[in-house]
């Protein structure tokens, strides 16, 4: 999946909640987002979920994603995490997967006051940048 000059606002005269994110995530590589309120985490996981249409730029090669909301409806019958089991399954996951996915180790936190972009492949360790060195100055 590719990120070119991803941003988001919601609206004309809007300030940007992201701006100018590139990045390349290869195939079978888990990502997070860690960072304070208001640093654009959630919007730009949405986006690249395709939950939301980018203001600018675009997303190519966008796999299959699953996106749990941050406020998880609590009417459903499922937990969080049940949540993501069920439609791990949905989307051809082995159940040796799903499992080997819930032990997968916490990276280290991110900087303080800044969002974090995290990337995980085959189980090794996280590497961690910092969102702002995603976007051009």
């Amino acid at each position: 999946m590719r990120l070119i000059s991803v941003g988001k606002r919601y609206g004309l005269r809007q300030p940007w909640i992201v701006r100018d994110v590139s990045h390349e995530v290869a195939a079978g590589r888990l990502i997070r987002l860690e960072g304070p309120n208001g640093s654009g985490k959630s919007t730009l996981l949405r986006v690249i979920a395709g939950v939301l249409v980018p203001s600018a730029g675009r997303v190519t090669g966008r796999p299959h994603t699953g996106y749990v909301p941050e406020r998880f409806p609590a009417a459903l019958a499922f937990s969080a995490r049940e949540y993501l089991h069920h439609m791990g399954r949905i989307h051809g996951l082995s159940p040796a997967a799903i499992s080997a996915a819930r032990r997968l180790p916490s990276p280290r936190p991110c900087w303080p006051g800044r969002a974090c972009w995290y990337s995980m492949r085959r189980g090794r360790a996280w590497t961690r940048r910092p969102v702002g060195s995603l976007m051009r100055p």
